[in-house]
């Protein structure tokens, strides 16, 4: 759009198309005037203004104290003292009604004030229709007297008494029973004792019969080849009892030959 212009166009058609646009950058062509204008790339830019035209607010001081006048809480002020004569005047009423159904309401002998007897369901019948209306009357307990308190006193505490001696005697029967019951336990002997025993014995017919093969003692274990039999325990016995009785026969002749 810019090289149709007239006078740039013999420029560029003498600078030829290469150097047109390396030099391109050193031309401003829209500064030039009259240059947006012809072309009608001109704009109407609106200005903004400098200064603001609304003042800014203004701050308070921080020492400066913030009373309000009366006039600014008047209006709260009034809505809540209408709150309280509403609350007064339904007060009022409540209270008005309460003493007229006191007024009306007839005192009856028995009955606080204020209390209604109910009204009683009438039975089916002859009776319903000629019998009237029965008022139950609560019966007010007379008061004990000084002596009557006392007695009262004295049975509560011969009722604990006579319990707390049942007690100790259900206790001491039970401590008697225990001893009993200890007593026959010990003579019998538990279930552990007669396993120990019956190892025990065990373990000593092993020793005796076949002495300490093949059982460990502390560190060592006794070889199976030392094993004794009872067999063998017999045999050992048989010849040491012939053998002193060969000594014996040989010490005889001797001393026969010698006198």
């Amino acid at each position: 759009m810019i090289l149709r212009h007239p006078k740039w166009q013999w420029a560029c058609s003498r600078m030829g198309w290469t150097r047109c646009k390396r030099r391109s950058s050193t031309f401003v062509f829209f500064c030039l005037p009259g240059t947006l204008t012809d072309l009608g790339l001109a704009t109407d830019i609106k200005v903004c203004p400098d200064i603001i035209r609304v003042p800014a607010i203004v701050e308070r001081h921080q020492m400066t104290s913030y009373n309000l006048p009366a006039e600014a809480h008047q209006e709260l002020t009034y809505e809540a003292e209408q709150k309280k004569l509403r609350e007064a005047e339904k007060l009022a009423e409540v209270k008005k009604k309460i003493e007229e159904a006191h007024a009306v309401e007839s005192h009856e002998e028995g009955l606080g004030a204020g209390m209604n007897l109910a009204e009683q369901v009438l039975v089916e019948g002859d009776e319903a229709e000629e019998g009237e209306e029965e008022r139950v009357v609560k019966s007010i307990p007379d008061r004990k007297t000084k002596s009557q308190k006392n007695k009262a006193k004295r049975f509560l505490a011969e009722k604990r008494a006579l319990a707390e001696r049942a007690e100790r005697k259900r206790m001491m029967a039970s401590i008697s029973n225990a001893k009993i019951l200890r007593r026959s336990t010990a003579r019998l002997p538990s279930e552990q004792e007669k396993k120990h025993l019956k190892r025990r014995l065990a373990l000593e017919g092993n020793v005796r019969n076949q002495g300490f093969a093949a059982q460990k003692l502390k560190k060592d274990k006794v070889p199976q080849r030392w094993r004794r039999s009872s067999r063998i325990v017999t045999e050992l016995e048989d010849v040491e009892a012939l053998r002193q009785s060969v000594q014996g026969s040989f010490s005889q002749s001797a001393t026969v030959v010698v006198d």
